[in-house]
């Protein structure tokens, strides 16, 4: 009796600021860039995963991470990523099931899904000693959201405080499939429709990456968002950015700002609605040692960063 292995990278999930409206397994709050490919291995499997990140300055991140099925990152397993070394062999030899996620933070004005597809790892059956299929982007377009369906909560919703809110950090956040080295803070709209974002950024090794997004808690989705490749920055690294509600007009805010030439971020829903800031960092002080939830004054003094983000309330 002959028996049928799935394909290798079988699955994506990804949010694309570009094109906001048509993702992929939108919960969780994925990031603007976000892109995610997913083997599924079965028990009692022994896969030896080998290839070389994508490099280069529009390459922010990407990482190789093993989770159990529930969500949690597999400690047994190192996470490989594009810090550490351009090249990876990774063994997953396990006796439940796993997810095997191999993750994307490009810059989405130079990096497509073709070049993802490209670079994702060969994936080697070491009792058979044959490699395994890649799935093509027609069947993993087709058939994602029916495989990925069982390992995440289609239900998943949160209720956001209908207060303003500058941003904070919260151990209560939504985080499924984890990125170990990904952290956020929230910030609330309240009552209000306009609002201005101001603060400063340098990307780096230790901070490759940063964005903003607009949340609805309903379904935990990204609403619409802005990488920090985009920022307005100035000759400083300072930015403003604006976030806006649905009812209020882009021409409406340059004439009350009194610049044309501004960034706007905006929210698609009307209620239960919020702000991330999400920053990716190998740092071992400041956000990365935040274990419970603070006040946006707390947040701030010890976000020894120096990144953290004015939210203000302008209408």
């Amino acid at each position: 009796m002959s028996i049928t292995i799935l394909p290798v990278w079988i699955a994506y999930a990804y949010f694309n600021y570009n094109t906001p409206n048509i993702s992929v397994m939108n919960t969780a709050y994925p990031s603007a860039i976000a892109y995610y490919f997913i083997t599924i291995q079965s028990n009692d499997s022994n896969y030896e995963y080998s290839g070389q990140f994508l490099n280069g300055s529009d390459v922010y991140q990407s990482t190789l991470t093993v989770y159990n099925v529930n969500g949690d990152v597999d400690k047994n397993y190192k996470v490989k990523n594009n810090k550490d070394s351009n090249k990876f062999l990774l063994n997953v030899k396990n006796t439940d099931k796993k997810l095997v996620i191999m993750r994307y933070y490009c810059n989405l004005n130079k990096y497509d899904v073709g070049d993802y597809v490209d670079n994702l790892p060969i994936v080697k059956d070491l009792e058979t000693k044959k490699i395994l299929s890649k799935a093509d982007q027609n069947l993993r377009n087709n058939i994602s959201e029916d495989i990925l369906s069982p390992y995440f909560d289609n239900k998943m919703n949160q209720t956001i405080e209908s207060t303003f809110s500058e941003f904070y950090y919260t151990n209560n956040s939504i985080r499924l499939f984890p990125d170990s080295t990904h952290f956020y803070l929230f910030a609330r709209p309240g009552d209000g429709i306009l609002f201005k974002i101001s603060g400063s950024f340098i990307q780096n090794e230790t901070y490759p990456y940063a964005d903003f997004i607009t949340i609805d808690g309903t379904g935990t989705k990204t609403e619409n968002g802005i990488p920090f490749y985009d920022f307005p920055f100035d000759s400083n690294n300072n930015y403003t950015i604006y976030v806006a509600a649905p009812e209020i007009s882009d021409d409406y805010i340059i004439n009350y700002v009194g610049i044309d030439d501004i960034i706007i971020l905006r929210w698609n829903s009307y209620e239960n609605i919020g702000l991330i800031f999400r920053i990716a960092t190998y740092s071992k002080v400041g956000i990365s040692n935040f274990n419970k939830t603070m006040t946006p004054s707390e947040t701030k003094e010890k976000m020894v960063s120096g990144f953290y983000p004015i939210f203000e309330k302008l209408l």
